[in-house]
């Protein structure tokens, strides 16, 4: 097992030399994960819907059961990561609290965000500047466009297959596995064609628990039915692929520093995205100088992010 200030070191180097952005910190009995991929012609946006879970009820808690035999859980809160994927790799566009949503529509990127008492604003995205042009509002529910042609893949003779009507990708399953939380994910993995790749990820929603022995219980759903389910020693990256029919890519986009407090059977965790960088969207009507990132300010982030997770190991110790 390695010291803490092994740990400490290692986190240091991660920080340092890749390209790391830090998200939330928050802490949680479990938390629910829904990836959503909407595709353009040669790029995509993906959107990771964030939801920690919280025990609310339990009477008569026995400490030595696991609380997920005992306890209704409820969604505590809500962030929804959203990043943008082209050939170069992963960017992060944002963290919103309210519903959002890009599509594909006649050649343009749009984004539907959530205003307030079911408003919604829709915006026309320019990548180019890396801003937003309001369209018009909706008031009441907005439909989910789905964009990008999908693809189910099809797993046979451990190869995962996808095919469309021009072409057909055969990925070997043991280069897909190690990425995959539960061998089974591998049936349920989409494509989406993105010029003359494909981008492979998995739909299913992913419920965590944490159980007293410390490890994580991990259920997969489509909903409303439950698909699969494990016990997992740690947690993996929630990753996507890039395939160009040679290569599989592996694209690790969502990290966890976390620690696991086994008394009261929750986890403390720091939010981390490997990204190539930040592609903020600010409305086009809106003045604002140009910000720069000096590699100074990424150093004080790396020492603050240490430092928390050296006083959550604390903390829990």
């Amino acid at each position: 097992m390695k010291s803490i200030y092994e740990e400490f070191l290692l986190i240091f180097i991660l920080f340092l030399f890749s390209p790391l952005a830090l998200g939330y910190g928050w802490s949680a009995n479990g938390v629910s994960l829904k990836l959503f991929v909407n595709g353009g012609e040669s790029d995509a946006f993906l959107l990771i819907d964030v939801q920690p879970l919280d025990y609310v009820k339990c009477p008569g808690i026995n400490w030595s059961r696991d609380l997920r035999y005992q306890c209704t859980m409820a969604p505590a809160s809500q962030k929804i990561y959203v990043f943008y994927l082209n050939k170069t790799g992963a960017f992060l566009v944002g963290i919103y609290s309210g519903d959002v949503w890009f599509y594909y529509e006649n050649d343009s990127w749009i984004m539907e965000k959530y205003q307030n008492y079911n408003h919604y604003t829709v915006y026309s995205v320019n990548l180019t500047s890396k801003c937003l042009t309001l369209l018009y509002n909706i008031t009441g529910s907005i439909p989910l466009i789905h964009s990008g042609k999908e693809i189910d893949g099809a797993l046979s003779d451990n190869t995962i297959i996808f095919s469309d009507e021009n072409r057909t990708w055969k990925i070997p399953l043991m280069q897909v596995k190690p990425y995959l939380w539960i061998d089974e994910e591998s049936k349920y993995l989409k494509g989406v064609v993105l010029g003359n790749s494909l981008l492979i990820y998995s739909p299913l929603q992913k419920e965590i628990l944490v159980l007293k022995n410390g490890s994580f219980l991990v259920s997969l759903y489509s909903p409303p039915y439950k698909v699969a389910e494990g016990v997992r020693s740690s947690l993996k990256p929630l990753s996507v692929f890039l395939y160009d029919g040679k290569k599989l890519e592996a694209l690790p986009v969502l990290y966890w520093i976390y620690d696991v407090d086994t008394m009261r059977q929750r986890a403390k965790y720091i939010d981390i995205f490997y990204v190539k960088g930040n592609l903020t969207l600010r409305e086009c009507s809106a003045k604002y100088a140009p910000s720069s990132y000096p590699q100074s300010l990424k150093f004080i982030l790396i020492v603050l992010i240490v430092i928390a997770f050296l006083l959550l190991r604390r903390e829990f110790s």
